[in-house]
This record gives structure tokens, C-alpha cells and sequence, in this order.
């Protein structure tokens, strides 16, 4: 237990690095550009298994989203031709559940997604596959583990786009694992099922 104060103070310094850095940097030279924002709720479930509880994790979590086209990016320093789309996005989220008991999260994610159809084609489902990790806070007593931990996540989904063609319905599902990575002696951690679905919105210069 006596590490969890650097470990929550790393945690913390970290995020809010990141979490300011990322929205004031990413216009720069136009490399990488907001393009998208959008907000999402979903229902995650995990098993635990700890020393003083047997059973299911379940949450709530709500996310905002920040996305950013790369091509910019890509453009200059990538000699890569792809058919459908890359998206880099920022996703802060706040959690809450009542099992194991009234429990609570918050952290942050850095994804990217491929689409794999262009943002110019006429068709209206684009289905797609992202992956990231970040920073997650947690209420659960892991058995003298870190309740700051790192997250990693990975799955697919579809967007929808609606009849402006500027917004688009938002629905996946997302394989989650959190644990301090062994950078604590015990790295007590839980992979967990999240469903998720949202709205997002296109950004305007």
C-alpha cells in the first residue's frame, strides 16, 4: 500500500498532461486535425476474482470523444495508401456500477480506428476495428493491488450515418484489460466485455 501514492500521483500528472497537450497540439501544422466529437454510454462486464469478492464487475461508463483525421500526417512522413479511413481519438469516460458493490471509474483512452470504407463513400454503414490503451481509476479494493492502473482495449463496431450525412450513429463492442502492468509487487488486474453506443458529430473549421 505504500506505493499507491506515487502510483496516484503518476497517474494523475499523466493524464493531465495528456489530456491538455493532445486537444492544443494536434491543429499544429495541420498534421493531425479534429474532426469528430461525440459521447457514448455503455455497460461493461468482467469476472473478478479477489479475496474478499467472487463474482461479476459490472459498469456504466460514459465516454466523450475527441476525434482527429491524421492525413496530414500520414501524408507527409507515411508512403501508405489505404482503402478506408484512419481516426486517432482521445476518449475521457467516467464509470459507475453496483456490482461488486456501488463502484466507480474514470480515466482516459487513446484509440485508433480503421474504417474500412473512405469518409467519401455513398455507403451508410462503415464498419470498423480500433484499439488503445490509456489510464483508468478504480474503487475496487483489489486486494492490496493499485487501484490506478494501466488500460488496454481492443474491438470493432459500425457507424451509421444519418440522413444530414454529417452525423453518424456510433455502436460497438470493445474487449477491456486493466492492470498496473506489474509495476507494483501484486498485479491483481480484470478483463471485461463492453458494449457500447453513441453519437458522433462532425467538427467544422
Amino acid at each position: 500500500m505504500k506505493k499507491e501514492r506515487p502510483r496516484r500521483n503518476w497517474f494523475l500528472l499523466q493524464s493531465i498532461v495528456i489530456l491538455i497537450s493532445v486537444p492544443v497540439l494536434s491543429n499544429a501544422n495541420e498534421l493531425v486535425v479534429l474532426s469528430e466529437q461525440g459521447i457514448a454510454v455503455g455497460w461493461s462486464v468482467g469476472v473478478l476474482d479477489l479475496r474478499d469478492v467472487d463474482g461479476n464487475y459490472e459498469v456504466i461508463p460514459v465516454a466523450y470523444r475527441l476525434g482527429y483525421d491524421p492525413k496530414g500526417l500520414m501524408d507527409r512522413y507515411l508512403d501508405l495508401s489505404l482503402p478506408g479511413e484512419v481516426t486517432l481519438a482521445l476518449e475521457p469516460f467516467v464509470g459507475l456500477g453496483s456490482t461488486p458493490s456501488n463502484e466507480f471509474e474514470v480515466g482516459w483512452a487513446a484509440m485508433i480506428q480503421y474504417s474500412f470504407y473512405p469518409k467519401e463513400s455513398n455507403k451508410r454503414i462503415h464498419p470498423y476495428l480500433d484499439m488503445g490503451a490509456g489510464f483508468i481509476y478504480t474503487t475496487v479494493d483489489w486486494d492490496d493491488s493499485t487501484q490506478y492502473n494501466l488500460l488496454l482495449q481492443a474491438g470493432t463496431g459500425i457507424n451509421v450515418r444519418l440522413s444530414d450525412q454529417e452525423n453518424k450513429l456510433t455502436m460497438g463492442i470493445r474487449m477491456r484489460h486493466y492492470s498496473n502492468a506489474g509495476l507494483d509487487d501484486r498485479n491483481k488486474g480484470i478483463n471485461n466485455i463492453h458494449f457500447f453506443l453513441g453519437i458522433t458529430w462532425k467538427c467544422f473549421p
